[in-house]
């Protein structure tokens, strides 16, 4: 559900002194498992940082950046690496 708070796609800058995965927060909408249509956005992120420690990721002009030595990467084959990384995000969902 969180990959719905973002828009697509989301963009990576490798810049000689900032390296980092770029994300476009967007409002969302999800049904509840009782039938409810819930809207809101993502107010709060955190990610796991490579150190094994939570850091903030504050959200500028709708976006964050999430630093690229945080992510824990696995080379697949000469051609293709994979990454992932931990977020824990909180929603502000408007009251009704």
């Amino acid at each position: 559900m969180a990959d719905q708070g973002f828009e697509k796609p989301a963009y990576l800058y490798l810049q000689e002194n900032q390296k980092y995965l770029e994300l476009s927060v967007k409002e969302m909408k999800a049904m509840t498992k009782g039938g409810a249509m819930l809207s809101g956005h993502i107010q709060t992120v955190k990610c796991r940082s490579s150190r094994d420690v939570l850091m903030n990721l504050p959200i500028k002009n709708k976006k964050i950046q999430i630093p690229f030595e945080d992510f824990e990467f696995e080379k697949l084959s000469e051609t293709e690496i994979t990454a992932q990384i931990q977020l824990f995000i909180t929603w502000q969902i408007p009251s009704s």
